[in-house]
């Protein structure tokens, strides 16, 4: 087996080398759709960068949903 010895590495958290962005936000859109929504509101908080529960979270509080498991497992 051959050994790689790496100098550097490159997280790419905040969508710098790929753009997470969008799919990010269409996951979202698919999530309120499952719980009867048309589409995310024009003031649907901003969730990403916050992390999986907390942004779940804000999705829950911001559409009534009374479950944030639920949320999560959507």
């Amino acid at each position: 087996m051959t050994s790689i010895n790496f100098k550097a590495a490159c997280f790419d958290l905040d969508g710098t080398l790929i753009g997470t962005g969008p799919p990010h936000r269409a996951a979202e859109r698919v999530t309120v759709r499952a719980f009867g929504f048309d589409d995310l509101t024009a003031d649907h908080p901003v969730t990403f960068g916050t992390g999986v529960i907390p942004g779940a979270q804000l999705v829950a509080e911001h559409y009534g949903i009374d479950s944030v498991e639920e949320v999560l497992a959507e």
